[in-house]
This record gives C-alpha cells, sequence and structure tokens, in this order.
C-alpha cells in the first residue's frame, strides 16, 4: 500500500496513487480533474500533479481562481507553485457561448 494515499472523491472510493491529479478547492472537498475545462466553479482551487490533465496551463502545482462575469464568461488564473523560474501566472477565459480561449502568460 505504499504510495497510496486517501483522497475521497466522485470517481475514486479513497485509495488513490500519490501522483495522481488532485484539486482541492479551498476547504470545501477534494477531487480529481481530468480536464481543466471542467473547473468553472468559483473558488480557488489547490492543485497537484496537473500538468498532464486536458487543458492544463503546463504547470503541475499551483493556485488556481476561478471567476465568472455578469455575462456567464469564466475566467481562470493560474499561478505556478512549482519551483521553476520559467513558470509564470497565465490566464484563460471562456466565452459566454462556451468557447475557451488558450492559455496566455502575464
Amino acid at each position: 500500500m505504499e504510495g497510496l494515499i486517501g483522497i475521497v472523491s466522485t470517481k475514486k472510493n479513497g485509495l488513490v496513487s500519490k501522483d495522481s491529479h488532485l484539486v482541492i478547492r479551498g476547504e470545501k472537498g477534494t477531487g480529481m480533474i481530468d480536464d481543466y475545462n471542467n473547473l468553472i466553479q468559483e473558488g480557488r482551487y489547490y492543485v497537484r500533479n496537473v500538468s498532464e490533465s486536458l487543458n492544463s496551463p503546463g504547470c503541475s502545482f499551483g493556485i488556481l481562481d476561478v471567476s465568472k462575469t455578469y455575462v456567464n464568461q469564466i475566467v481562470q488564473m493560474f499561478y505556478p507553485t512549482d519551483g521553476n523560474n520559467d513558470s509564470r501566472p497565465k490566464y484563460r477565459h471562456c466565452t459566454s457561448t462556451g468557447v475557451w480561449q488558450p492559455w496566455k502568460e502575464l
């Protein structure tokens, strides 16, 4: 059982690899993320090992802030914490028609 940590999500029942894609939304729960396009609920997310997830900003560790505008656009701001000097904050948004724009560095 070495290498496993207990994480409960809607997809797992408590045991997942320590290398799994992990997203923690504030203190409201823990879950797995396969696609950043699915992170649309407003709030702050603490992420680990998510560079392999679909539509990721390309960094493994960081903080993701999700906000919505008054016209139902979604804005994602990612602040990397992986220790790489080349890692810069990134952002992207989803239009009110549901089209995600590519990640851009600040």
